[in-house]
């Protein structure tokens, strides 16, 4: 009895969170299918979502010299399409720093050497500190997009800094 309740309440709660189950599909190891994978050659569909601005949220903060307009910064980071539907947002890769950390990507904030919303999202960091930043179109890429990011995308961007000079 006390296994049928935990079994209903189960199922209540992912009915609330978009997953259904059955019991004969858990009793016979059915396993839900994700959706399939989005064309990567287009943007995601983000008719319900609305950003405007850069949109930053501080996975580590750093203890060290901070990032300030003008700085020239240097660190890790892994660039995607946004993309809500996706495992931690994260869409299309698009480029990255090499996992073996051998060799940091620097940029000067202010010069135009990456994305608008990428240097508005480092401005306030601190070094060792870890940031996720989601940079809407009109500071990305725009509505043209790139050989590698698809028109009118919204970019997910994590970087670690390493260096402020």
């Amino acid at each position: 009895m006390a296994w049928a309740r935990l079994f209903i309440m189960g199922c209540l709660f992912l009915s609330f969170t978009g997953c259904t189950c059955s019991r004969e599909g858990a009793q016979q190891g059915v396993v839900p299918q994700p959706a399939a994978t989005p064309d990567p050659n287009k943007a995601p569909d983000y008719s319900g979502i609305t950003v405007e601005q850069v949109i930053i949220k501080d996975i580590e903060v750093g203890k060290g010299g901070e990032a300030k307009e003008g700085s020239k910064v240097s660190g890790y980071y892994g660039m995607w399409v946004y993309a809500p539907a996706m495992l931690a947002n994260k869409g299309k890769f698009i480029s990255g720093t090499p996992e073996d950390r051998k060799e940091a990507f620097s940029f000067e904030i202010g010069k135009g050497e990456v994305v608008k919303g990428w240097e508005q999202g480092v401005i306030g960091m601190r070094i060792g500190g870890k940031r996720s930043i989601i940079v809407p179109v009109a500071l990305a890429h725009g509505d043209e997009g790139t050989d590698k990011v698809p028109p009118g995308s919204i970019l997910l961007i994590e970087f670690e800094l390493s260096k402020v000079k």
